[in-house]
């Protein structure tokens, strides 16, 4: 360690002596890119960040019938292989038992601190694995290989592991930055196109808060990248998605630890929470997402620090990806009022509910009252003529027909 980067002091002070301890921790972790599938055999990838180290692979058990015949070939040839298992996880088990699970798994394995976790499947699978390698042994190393364009967009891009609990999203977690995120798009080609644009979600959240042209890309591409599974137009998909997870990393870099609570990357996460859990997960969360960015917007609407013609282009592109434009929870005031509470406790006090003016020029709001609440559920149920769709169930089905 840098001399320079910690400390310890005595001090005599009036009430006593202190003694005091200053420390700076280092994050460094990479987002790689492989130039063949991740399991092939020929790819250094993952062999090379794992090196001698134990590996215990943990995967969605979907993904296990999909690749596990791939990756216990290369874990096998390759690694330093002690182990997997296969996890079936949905938001509902999302908790504290599955993490006990994993641990106990490493623990049977006699998984040492050296070791290292590998995690391969969506969010979910990523932020449970994350949290058991945060806490197993008091902390070991950990790699991400997400095949969701949540996980490729929005979780490999971060430090945070978190599970449900007392009826909260993500209550419980800890930040434990990865050893490295692996980003393979060709795991998207076996995936539903509704799961598709649950990750533009987030890709379209970054457009507005950071790059007014990449949302017009989306504007003019997005329907065809979700169809096509990130394979169409190729140069664009390439582009698009290196550029949205560069915007993240960007935006979280400085403010890593989130000891600041005012964040821009919170658009789109002060209603959507409240909208998963109330809709008992039927709403998945890029859909969420996607309904509390509207929420977001019309308000700005409202206070004319928006036009209405922006709220249309992202209400038109939404459709277009697939995702909801409307669901009744948005029509509970009450329960919006208690996502406007919660977000505050979570955010030290302060809502920092963020909205957007113009594409890449993002605002914070400080208060917003229950009346515009109303208005806000009024805005998106009143734009609903414009399509037959009037629920997530309905649009799955418009999306799963589209193909």
């Amino acid at each position: 360690m840098n001399p320079l980067s910690h400390s310890v002091t005595l001090a005599e002070t009036g009430s006593g002596r202190i003694l005091r301890m200053s420390a700076i921790r280092k994050v460094d972790f990479s987002v790689v890119h492989p130039v063949r599938p991740v399991f092939d055999l020929r790819e250094s990838t993952l062999a090379d960040l794992a090196g001698s180290r134990p590996v215990l692979l943990l995967a969605d058990s979907n993904v296990t019938e999909l690749y596990g015949r791939a990756w216990r070939r290369y874990a096998e040839r390759r690694l330093n292989f002690r182990g997997e298992l296969s996890l079936s996880l949905s938001e509902h088990s999302k908790a504290w038992p599955q993490v006990d699970a994993i641990c106990a798994h490493a623990a049977r394995c006699g998984f040492p601190r050296n070791g290292l976790m590998v995690a391969i499947g969506g969010g979910v699978t990523l932020d449970t694995v994350g949290f058991a390698a945060s806490v197993f042994r008091r902390g070991i190393g950990y790699v991400r290989i997400p095949t969701t364009l949540v996980g490729l967009a929005d979780v490999a891009v971060g430090i945070k592991q978190a599970v449900n609990a007392h009826g909260k999203k993500n209550l419980i977690g800890a930040f434990h930055p990865p050893v490295a995120s692996i980003n393979d798009y060709r795991f998207l080609r076996t995936l539903p196109a509704s799961e598709i644009a649950c990750g533009m979600a987030e890709i379209v959240k970054m457009a507005l808060l950071r790059d007014a042209s990449l949302f017009s890309a989306l504007e003019k591409h997005g329907r065809e990248l979700v169809f096509s599974r990130f394979r169409s137009p190729a140069k664009t998909a390439e582009n698009v998605a290196l550029r949205s997870e560069l915007l993240m990393m960007q935006e979280l870099a400085p403010n890593l630890f989130e000891r600041q609570h005012a964040r821009l990357v919170d658009f789109g996460h002060t209603f959507s929470p409240v909208i998963e859990t109330l809709s008992d997960y039927q709403v998945q969360h890029g859909q969420a997402v996607a309904l509390d960015m509207l929420l977001s917007l019309s308000i700005a609407v409202q206070r004319r620090l928006a036009n209405i013609s922006l709220f249309g282009r992202l209400r038109a592109l939404l459709f277009q990806l697939g995702l909801p434009v409307w669901h009744e929870t948005v029509a509970n005031t009450d329960a919006l009022v208690r996502a406007i509470e919660e977000a505050k406790r979570h955010r030290g006090g302060s809502l920092n509910l963020v909205t957007i003016t113009h594409p890449g020029r993002p605002v914070f709001l400080s208060e917003v009252s229950k009346s515009e609440l109303d208005s806000a559920g009024e805005m998106l149920r009143a734009e609903i003529p414009i399509s037959d769709v009037s629920s997530c169930s309905d649009f799955q089905n418009y999306a799963r027909a589209a193909v």
